[in-house]
């Protein structure tokens, strides 16, 4: 029954549109019931992984889907994916109450409430599937499920582009991330990630560094890492209840979710090492440079993000037991403050219009609620005790004070990426709300609905009792998967004061920069502004140049090979085939010796009466002449299948020939006059190529007959037609049950062709009347 609860946000995506209408206020609550369900099943299964040590082999629901591919819908619920899980349900009925506030009145929100759900389930199948084909199903319904949430404004121009850019990066990692899930499952004999990571030694094989690369670039795309980090913050395009999920604990997350699934398969080399901590930190470092700059709220916060990610990606690119626990403390962290305040910086927008933090202030009185969320998700993000961002924080200090190389880089990183956090958090948090009223905030604000502050409130309260009791977070929450990312058991003794030490110094210098930061943030914007050129220099630079490149190449081809003359395509098609046949190295044509023997006169008689009557069609100066010709040439193919005991394609070709004279018969009659318009040079070359192409097709049709197989096709047919479609007529039985979608497509064709011709003259006709 595991799979059902899995798949309940599908099941209310598909209902939710045709009930949002009649659900009125209730559309949150109903829509939050499907992600609460979830989450309880999933909490009582990591409850249950407490209960047995957390060690306990994973529980798999398993569903047919291809069985004769040996594909089935396979589940793995382990500490890492329920823990995923957990965030991706638990702030998902936060989100639906949120978006449901927010779209209050709005005639879109059931449309806006199924394609959340929709999301939800993808981002479920992504972190609990068994399968790297079942994975990249969901990864990349991920995908499409974002293009409808960022692209939700569709009337506007910007929400267009932001959800096409991110459709096209994660779209082309995932392409390449797929390849390597193949290459990895090819090297460890199963598609299963419970075999794959069980399995020992991938690390050694020979296809390693591609598979490493291939993911890794999937990876990078998916979680925003740098160079591909330019999208999110784009994406911010989307409404803000979709923002506050996608970054928190979503899509983003996916990468990242990857990595640290695979790590006990990849990990532990020294490539994987600096392929991790290398992007990690240039992502850090990056988007902690971006972060600064900003003042308007949800871009801003975005690059946070990005910041956040580069952190998570750097833990498991360290891969010690003080990274790992350092990873998932964190990662529960940001997705706490992260979504408090993105629905904070929603909640201000809604109510003042205003999204630049630098006009915002006094907003403390008016929108209380609001405030006290905003509040404890900033202290928390800055790192303050005794909230568990501070926790959070000291571990990551932990995690690269004592990283296996390269120590004072890392640690030089996680400070400039903290000072960026304390920045960020304090405005966005704080001043916004405990500044003197500004002059943008009129007396009209009030506080906004409780749908759209419950959220904050609640997990700002929940940094601040896991801050107050880390030990049974630990133990609870992340314990039973601590053995997931590292491979071997990881135990969880974590504690809100370790004294005096390296990372509390490290704490207290990034706080007091952070704040000297925020107070002196003109200056600061101003000197960063020097450096404004790097924007133009920069990877989003790239996308777009590449973006426009393509758009010119398809532009170019586009009036290159569409150019509207069917005399065109043909020439081209016929080029292609013949140069792609004649260049096949593989192509082996098995003369025959040429005899004459046992041919007949009268056969001989028809074929010469076919090859002068395919002559004449290109010679004849009339339509009607060349309408003969062609008849000639059908009428007398059909005499070649009645010689040689094909009475049935006789007849299937006497009656097409038929129907193809009478219609061009009719067509001739309205078209105009014939005339020659080509040149004798044209004409030499169509001839040249006609020949070319007629004389290949004999080869190959000639080559033919010296293959020999064990048992002719034929006599398949001649077995199967009747015990398997019920009819004796073998013919018929090959065109409409055996070619059954061959023949389909044949007629589709000749009946868009009649269309076609039927529309040009009509076309004619109306002309010729305006005329």
């Amino acid at each position: 029954m595991s799979w059902i609860v899995i798949l309940a946000p599908f099941a209310g995506a598909l209902l939710v549109p045709f009930v949002a209408r009649s659900l009125g206020r209730a559309l949150g609550l109903v829509c939050a019931f499907a992600p609460a369900v979830v989450f309880a099943y999933l909490f009582r299964t990591l409850l249950d992984l407490h209960a047995l040590g957390g060690h306990s082999p994973a529980r798999l629901g398993i569903i047919p889907w291809a069985p004769s591919l040996g594909l089935d819908l396979t589940f793995r619920l382990d500490g890492l994916g329920i823990a995923f899980g957990l965030l991706i349900s638990g702030i998902g009925v936060l989100i639906c109450l949120y978006a449901s506030a927010y779209f209050r009145g709005d005639p879109r929100r059931g449309r806006f409430m199924a394609y959340l759900l929709f999301f939800m389930g993808a981002m479920l199948g992504v972190v609990l599937a068994d399968n790297v084909f079942v994975l990249f199903v969901f990864w990349e319904l991920t995908s499409i499920a974002s293009y409808l949430l960022i692209g939700f404004e569709h009337d506007q121009e910007k929400s267009r582009s932001a959800a096409l850019q991110a459709l096209l990066t994660t779209g082309a990692g995932g392409l390449a991330m797929l390849a390597g899930l193949v290459l990895l499952g090819n090297a460890a004999g199963s598609y299963d990630l419970t075999v794959i990571i069980a399995t020992p030694g991938l690390a050694e094989h020979p296809h390693y560094l591609a598979i490493l690369l291939l993911i890794l670039a999937g990876a990078a795309t998916k979680s925003a890492q740098f160079p591909f980090h330019y999208w999110l913050p784009n994406a911010m395009a989307a409404p803000t209840p979709a923002s506050a999920y996608l970054h928190s604990s979503t899509m983003v997350k996916g990468g990242v979710y990857l990595l640290a699934r695979l790590s006990p398969a990849l990990g532990g080399t020294e490539l994987w090492f600096w392929s991790l901590a290398g992007l990690g930190g240039a992502t850090m470092l990056a988007a902690g440079w971006l972060a600064l700059r900003q003042t308007a709220l949800k871009p801003m916060l975005a690059y946070s993000t990005v910041v956040a990610l580069g952190t998570l990606v750097l833990c498991i690119g360290l891969g010690t037991p003080l990274s790992i626990t350092a990873f998932k403390v964190f990662l529960f962290v940001h997705a706490f403050y992260k979504a408090a305040l993105f629905m904070v910086a929603g909640s201000i927008i809604h109510e003042t219009h205003e999204t630049d933090f630098e006009r915002l202030g006094g907003l403390g009185r008016l929108m209380p609620a609001t405030a006290i969320g905003g509040l404890l998700a900033a202290l928390s993000m800055a790192g303050l005790p005794p909230l568990l961002g501070f926790v959070g924080k000291e571990s990551v200090y932990e995690a690269v004070l004592y990283a296996p190389l390269a120590v004072q880089v890392f640690v030089g990183v996680a400070v400039f990426a903290n000072v960026a956090n304390v920045y960020v958090a304090a405005a966005a948090g704080v001043l916004p709300f405990w500044r003197r009223r500004s002059a943008a905030v009129s007396g009209a604000v009030h506080e906004a609905p409780m749908g759209m502050w419950i959220g904050p409130v609640v997990l700002g309260g929940l940094g601040l009792a896991a801050g107050l009791y880390p030990f049974i977070f630990g133990k609870v929450l992340l314990a039973p998967g601590g053995g997931a990312v590292l491979g071997e058991g990881l135990e969880f003794k974590l504690k809100l004061w370790h004294g005096v030490n390296s990372a509390f110094l490290l704490s207290m210098l990034t706080l007091g920069i952070g704040l000297a930061a925020i107070l002196a943030r003109a200056r600061w914007r101003r000197f960063a502004g020097l450096f404004g050129w790097l924007d133009r220099a920069g990877p989003e630079a790239a996308y777009r140049g590449a973006l426009e490149g393509m758009l010119a190449t398809a532009r170019a081809q586009t009036a290159f090979l569409q150019h509207g003359y069917l005399r065109y395509y043909l020439l081209a098609v016929l080029v292609c085939v013949i140069a792609a046949v004649a260049g096949a190295s593989q192509l082996e044509i098995r003369p025959l010796a040429f005899e004459l023997v046992g041919i007949r006169f009268h056969e001989i008689i028809t074929v010469v009466l076919v090859a002068v009557a395919a002559l004449g069609t290109t010679r004849v100066d009339s339509r009607f002449g060349a309408l003969a010709c062609l008849g000639v040439v059908g009428y007398g193919i059909a005499l070649l299948y009645v010689f040689y005991g094909a009475p049935d394609l006789a007849k299937t070709q006497i009656v097409v020939e038929s129907l193809t004279v009478v219609f061009f018969a009719l067509l001739a009659a309205a078209m105009p006059g014939f005339r020659v318009l080509s040149a004798p040079r044209v004409r030499r070359r169509d001839a040249m190529i006609a020949a070319l192409a007629g004389g290949l097709m004999g080869v190959l049709v000639y080559s033919t007959l010296a293959v020999t197989q064990a048992q002719p096709v034929a006599q398949f047919y001649r077995e199967n037609s009747y015990p398997l479609a019920h009819g004796r007529n073998v013919v018929n039985v090959i065109l409409v049950d055996f070619r059954a979608l061959d023949t389909l497509g044949e007629i589709t064709v000749l009946a868009v062709a009649a269309f076609g011709a039927h529309a040009l003259l009509r076309l004619r006709n109306l002309r010729r009347h305006r005329a």
